[in-house]
């Protein structure tokens, strides 16, 4: 069982050997700024998103209950 588990790995490893593609060392400073980067952004976002809902807090509010609705409005 052992020499046939060998022989199946020893054939995936020389089917897959040229699959594999080499792969460039991770900067971790460049992850850091980019990480920060898309926070910044996320935040930024964020403010104006609050803003936003502000500025049109009478689109923004609550849907009031139905029977809290104005009956005479039509579309």
């Amino acid at each position: 069982m052992v020499a046939e588990l060998n022989r199946v790995c020893n054939d995936r490893l020389q089917h897959t050997s040229y699959k594999f593609k080499k792969v460039k060392p991770m900067d971790p400073v460049a992850s850091i700024r980019q990480h920060i980067e898309v926070l910044a952004v996320q935040k930024e976002l964020e403010i104006l998103g609050t803003q936003v809902k502000t500025e049109f807090k009478d689109v923004f509010s609550e849907i009031p209950h139905l029977d809290e609705l104005p009956a005479n409005v039509y579309c």
